[in-house]
């Protein structure tokens, strides 16, 4: 319908067009051009396209006046909105026609920068069917004085640790170190080149409220928190074949929680996640969930089995990809604390990403649910770096109030041997380095 007059062109007979392709159509009065040319233009005004079957409307388009070089199409292919889009594709699949939001997601931070008093640096992902311009992490800290927002700019540009060069993964850090304890409210802004927005999780308007809001990302450490001090992520199983079976006989993935402190700390409320800044996937502990001084728990991580037990959590583990875990809960402001964190590489059948000793390095070793991760009487060797630099690493049991007298020598049968330099025990294993050498024996001596 043109100008209130109806104008028809009949699609040329004989002719099918496949799944996923496209025709175009020449509107012109010079019915010479093409067989697909109409023997009409369109008005510029606007007016109505309509696809017939006999007098049956199969599909319609009311199209507004245009500005120059611009068309009217849908969203994307099949989509049954449409908007003004200044950068036509003919023949090709429809793009963002400059109205759709990019999308943005944070992926994820450097823990070690957040707990080492470095920049903390922020992970992103973005994509764009034109293209992202930008990525901004607009940053305050929780309850100060100065409501305002500081921004950090994400590079995809691949010299910021983001990974390949328009990868859609960006990275960038806040200007300074963020200082322990320090609670941190933040969003993401990302702009493609049309100039359309999105705001994660929400608007800058509903951010900028001088509180704490849903629309914001919180977090912070817990540096300092008394109550759950000596709480840590101490063993991690993420190919679980042949091991710790759950209260059904079982074999699945887990995680396991230990308190190193001399009190009890109740669990209740904590929260087992993979992902930091998604709330959908986590393990809430159940109130009460008491862990005495010393004990450990275990958490099978088999996607929510409620039947099984309580220990269950709703996710899975990775084995070939590697995982982040974190131990995290919120207080009273509704901040999210991070309590403690595990960043588990891929890992082999039966195998553990375990700590040696309360608080330290994590490594690859046999798995020791339930208790430490260095059995009684044994010593377990790994390798590792220091500095940048290879070291041996030797695990070693310890008995409380007893000093584990472990011993090195390069000769195995004839010494002499060399007693190094131990900590009081506590019950928990503890780790020794020494820098690699030819040849060293290591032994415990009764």
């Amino acid at each position: 319908e043109l100008d209130g007059v109806k104008k028809t062109f009949v699609l040329p007979a004989g002719v099918t067009l496949a799944a996923g392709k496209r025709q175009l159509v020449l509107c012109s009065k010079n019915t010479t051009l093409s067989t697909w040319s109409t023997g009409f233009k369109l008005p510029k005004e606007g007016g109505t396209l309509r696809i017939l079957s006999g007098t049956q409307t199969t599909d319609a388009s009311a199209y507004p006046a245009l500005p120059a070089n611009a068309s009217f199409a849908r969203f994307s292919d099949g989509d049954p909105v449409s908007r003004i889009n200044r950068l036509p594709d003919p023949g090709r699949p429809n793009l963002d026609n400059g109205t759709v939001e990019p999308t943005a997601s944070i992926s994820g931070i450097s823990l070690q920068s957040f707990q080492s008093n470095l920049p903390l640096r922020f992970f992103a992902k973005a994509k764009d069917d034109v293209g992202i311009v930008g990525l901004i992490v607009h940053y305050r800290q929780s309850g100060a004085t100065d409501k305002s927002f500081k921004k950090a700019l994400l590079y995809d540009d691949g010299q910021n640790a983001d990974g390949g060069r328009l990868d859609g993964v960006f990275s960038g850090t806040l200007e300074s170190p963020v200082a322990a304890g320090t609670p941190l409210e933040f969003y993401l802004e990302a702009e493609d080149l049309s100039g359309a927005k999105k705001y994660i999780p929400g608007l800058p308007a509903e951010a900028a409220d001088e509180t704490t809001s849903s629309q914001l990302f919180t977090l912070a450490t817990t540096s300092g928190a008394t109550d759950i001090a000596g709480l840590e992520i101490s063993e991690v199983v993420s190919q679980n074949l042949h091991g710790l079976a759950d209260e059904k006989g079982q074999i699945e993935d887990w995680v396991e929680i230990r308190n190193t402190s001399t009190a009890s700390i109740d669990l209740g409320g904590l929260a087992l996640a993979e992902e930091l800044f998604q709330t959908t996937a986590r393990f809430v502990f159940p109130s009460p969930t008491v862990l005495a001084p010393k004990a450990s728990l275990i958490i099978f991580c088999d996607d929510d089995k409620p039947t099984l037990g309580v220990l269950h959590a709703p996710f899975k583990l990775s084995s070939t990809n590697g995982e982040e875990l974190h131990l995290v809960r919120y207080d009273t402001s509704g901040i999210q604390q991070l309590i403690d964190f595990a960043i588990v590489p891929p890992l082999a059948p039966d195998t553990a990403c375990a700590r040696l000793g309360p608080g330290g390095n994590f490594y690859c070793i046999p798995p020791t649910p339930g208790g430490p991760n260095v059995p009684a009487g044994s010593l377990i060797p790994v390798f590792g770096y220091l500095n940048g630099n290879p070291v041996f690493v030797i695990g070693y049991p310890t008995t409380p109030g007893v000093t584990t007298p472990v011993q090195a020598s390069s000769k195995l049968s004839t010494g002499p041997w060399t007693t190094l330099p131990t900590v009081p025990g506590d019950g928990f294993e503890r780790a020794l380095t020494r820098p690699v050498t030819s040849r060293e024996f290591f032994r415990i001596r009764p």
